[in-house]
């Protein structure tokens, strides 16, 4: 977790997440995304940290619900 928080406190977090959600933005793009069943959007770097901490600490519980090793 902590390159995940290292990520999210990145200086340069500000000048790039702008410019990767442009794309996202233009109907040739979304139309694409929509016909892979993909909802096109954006969030701030701190909202995509903690969306991947979440995911991570739910797929732990499944993990070792399964009992799952690795080998």
């Amino acid at each position: 977790m902590a390159a995940l928080d290292a990520q999210a406190a990145d200086p340069w977090s500000p000048t790039l997440s702008p410019n990767y959600s442009k794309p996202v933005k233009r109907p040739e793009i979304i139309a694409r995304l929509h016909n892979q069943g993909v909802e096109p959007g954006s969030m701030t770097p701190e909202a995509f940290a903690q969306l991947l901490r979440q995911d991570f600490e739910r797929m732990a519980k499944v993990v070792q619900t399964s009992g799952a090793k690795a080998d």
